[in-house]
């Protein structure tokens, strides 16, 4: 009997535990949303740009860099507010997801299943190279599905690389 009977410390003790598993379950699924991903430390020095904007030069009628794939292989680059769509999620695999003109092989295996239609993100990665089994297209490694805004990328309002705007 006297197992059975809480004292002093003991029962603050038991009565904080039962707070924190009512409020841990309570909140999971909240939690899960509002935490960003690991950011490699590299991809806070990444340059903004957009996706046609990069395109464009390399594969642009209008001056394109001759040179483009020299100077922006193995540059990080973020797209800001790209909202994912019903094509990207049917041609999303366990390790990539077609963004346009980009195929974005993830940093983690299986990030696309966390991907809905319709959620808007900001997507880092690493511009690899000029794809060589589809044409006029980019592939880049290490891609970061982050919510929009919720990182400060780049770091700093100035971008390493300037793109041409077209």
């Amino acid at each position: 009997m006297r197992y059975l009977i809480l004292r002093g410390r003991h029962v603050i003790a038991a009565a904080a535990l039962i707070v924190v598993v009512i409020l841990a379950g309570g909140c999971k699924g909240t939690l899960a949303r509002n935490v960003v991903p690991y950011i490699p430390p590299t991809y806070y020095n990444c340059s903004e740009t957009t996706i046609n904007n990069l395109w464009a030069a390399y594969w642009g009628h209008a001056n394109p860099l001759p040179d483009a794939e020299t100077v922006f292989k193995g540059q990080a680059f973020v797209f800001k507010d790209i909202i994912i769509d019903d094509s990207m999620l049917a041609s999303a695999t366990e390790n990539y997801i077609w963004v346009n003109e980009i195929q974005c092989y993830f940093l983690q295996g299986g990030s696309a299943n966390r991907l809905k239609a319709g959620e808007k993100f900001d997507i880092v990665g690493v511009n690899e190279r000029v794809s060589t089994e589809y044409s006029e297209r980019l592939v880049f490694t290490g891609c970061i599905f982050l919510p929009a805004g919720s990182a400060q990328l780049p770091i700093v309002d100035t971008s390493g690389l300037a793109l041409p705007t077209y």
